[in-house]
């Protein structure tokens, strides 16, 4: 199991684009554009436990679609970073998954969301238009030896792209949860 350093940040159309910029200048490497449609399955009855992710994530990279489930245990937040432990298999049949337990009766959220993935001495940052919640910009690195350098190297790299705001600890799950779970795409 690894650990996921994380920070987040709701962005204007602006900071967005800015932001895209920023990383080309300084060397970012694009590594493409996929839309993720994410299935969070609501397990707290089973678990008893209200922050562990299970996620089930199709992505549709150039019309290829690949499916991922990833389970992440509750969230520590440390200078405005969010960490969690974080595990992922690949699956062959997501979307079977994702009806079995909606036959099973789990209350299952869907989440759609462009993104535009970069990396970046070591990071990956994540620009997401998140349907119904908006724009965000995502700078994470998973399993660092120490929590401190992690949380330091987020904070350097959030600074040198000019990214400003108030970091986010909520997950994309709870921010779709206090929209009331549903939307419609626009």
């Amino acid at each position: 199991m690894v650990k996921e350093y994380e920070i987040k940040v709701k962005v204007s159309d602006d900071v967005f684009n800015n932001v895209r910029s920023a990383l080309i200048k300084l060397g970012g490497i694009f590594k493409g554009k996929v839309v993720e449609d994410d299935y969070y399955v609501d397990l707290r009855k089973c678990s008893g436990v209200d922050d562990v992710v299970f996620r089930i994530r199709i992505k549709d990279v150039y019309g290829i679609k690949k499916g991922e489930l990833t389970i992440k245990g509750p969230k520590q937040v440390n200078r405005s970073v969010r960490i969690r432990d974080e595990l992922s298999i690949e699956l062959n049949n997501a979307e079977e998954l994702v009806r079995m337990l909606g036959n099973m009766g789990f209350k299952i959220i869907h989440l759609r969301k462009e993104r535009e993935e970069y990396s970046l001495n070591g990071l990956n940052l994540f620009l997401d238009k998140v349907m119904c919640l908006g724009k965000y910009i995502e700078v994470e690195i998973l399993s660092m030896d120490e929590e401190n350098d992690a949380t330091a190297k987020l904070h350097e790299v959030m600074s040198v792209l000019g990214i400003t705001g108030e970091s986010i600890s909520k997950s994309y799950l709870e921010l779709m949860q206090e929209v009331g779970g549903r939307c419609e795409e626009s």
